[in-house]
């Protein structure tokens, strides 16, 4: 912070301002050190090749990657994934179907990570939760049949 000097009124506003801006910067600064960027990602075999959802792996602070069927939510880097992430992280995967295979798995995930604090984005929908038209397309989800048989996509799709 500057010393505060003996300015005329309009400068000692202007002084003010820099003041706030200054304050502004350093706790933007401190939130951005706590919170994590985290990628999920995952296919359904280990045969199968990641890397096309990993073309963005170096932006993130931790990256979870499963080579199971999303059946269910039952997977080993999703579970140490949801035990790792904390208050204001995002986690961010490439298409929601990669993250839960059924609107019920995908809405009670995303729950778990709010309730923790934890933000969702699906790259490939462009759902962020973080924002008003990300919540409003989980409510459309919400308002989908949740049968665990009701399937994102009805074809596999191999990578």
């Amino acid at each position: 912070m500057a010393v505060k000097r003996k300015l005329t009124k309009g400068k000692e506003i202007v002084y003010q301002v820099e003041e706030v801006f200054e304050q502004f910067i350093e706790e933007k600064a401190s939130l951005n050190k706590s919170m994590a960027r985290i990628k999920y990602i995952r296919v359904s075999a280990e045969e199968q090749n990641t890397a096309r959802q990993e073309t963005d792996k170096g932006e993130y602070d931790k990256v979870f990657i499963d080579k199971t069927s999303g059946k269910d939510t039952l997977r080993p880097q999703l579970s140490k994934m949801m035990e790792y992430v904390r208050d204001g992280d995002i986690v961010v995967v490439e298409s929601y179907s990669r993250f839960a295979r059924n609107t019920k798995d995908l809405l009670t995930l995303i729950e778990q990570l709010d309730n923790k604090g934890v933000s969702f984005i699906s790259q490939k929908e462009n759902i962020d939760t973080t924002t008003p038209q990300g919540r409003l397309m989980l409510t459309i989800f919400a308002g989908l049949p949740h049968s665990s048989g009701n399937s994102f996509c009805s074809v596999k799709q191999r990578v």
